[in-house]
């Protein structure tokens, strides 16, 4: 198994939009293959959502990653990765 941590800066005071955008776009990564879960955090100190996705393998990821629902609005970006394997 696989953690994905996204850091994605936001504008300043915005962080609640986002975390509500990713809670309310999870249909498109909840039924891909090899999707475990997903987790939306927001910083209280800095304009920042951490975003970490579980999957079942670094294979599952790069499907995901490559695919065409990766690319609608609101689906997992890709700007900051830090890809963590996971026992």
């Amino acid at each position: 198994m696989i953690a994905v941590f996204n850091r994605l800066p936001v504008k300043k005071g915005a962080a609640g939009q986002v975390v509500e955008r990713f809670a309310n776009s999870r249909g498109h990564v909840q039924g891909f293959p090899g999707f475990v879960s997903m987790g939306v955090l927001r910083s209280e100190e800095a304009d920042e959502v951490l975003v970490i996705t579980r999957w079942q393998d670094r294979e599952a990821f790069d499907t995901w990653v490559e695919s065409e629902e990766f690319c609608i609005p609101s689906a997992l970006a890709a700007p900051r990765l830090t890809v963590t394997a996971v026992k």
